[in-house]
């Protein structure tokens, strides 16, 4: 990203996370700055989708998986307009995915790791 901004490329991520009072760009301040069509974050966002379909194409492959629950900050401020991103930049990647495959993003929020922790301990409870 530096890269860019010393090429001359305007950024308005560290002007927004000041604006937001953040010390680290939080989803929060992507989110606005790809909102405000930031050109650096533009990008930056872009070349993270692509290389996060490689990856999620591979898992795919490997694991024949019929559903894909994209969770996260990023996730929670962009909902499945997220999803179908990365479901998009996935399909270059998979060999042969189920034709029932989806990409949807995670219900739950932030939420997700406090559900699934409480969930674990309650069937270990149960078993014991």
């Amino acid at each position: 990203m530096s890269a860019m901004v010393d090429a001359g490329r305007p950024a308005n991520l560290d002007e927004i996370r000041e604006e937001e009072g953040k010390p680290k760009l939080t989803s929060k301040v992507w989110a606005r700055a790809l909102d405000e069509g930031d050109e650096v974050a533009v990008k930056v966002f872009a070349t993270g989708v692509d290389t996060l379909g490689v990856a999620i194409g591979s898992a795919i492959n490997l694991l024949d998986l019929d559903l894909v629950v994209i969770g996260g900050g990023l996730t929670e401020k962009l909902g499945q307009s997220l999803a179908d991103r990365l479901a998009a930049a996935a399909r270059p990647w998979m060999l042969q995915p189920s034709p029932d495959l989806r990409f949807v993003a995670a219900a739950l929020g932030d939420d997700s790791g406090v559900v699934g922790a409480a969930s674990l301990g309650r069937a270990a409870l149960l078993a014991g």
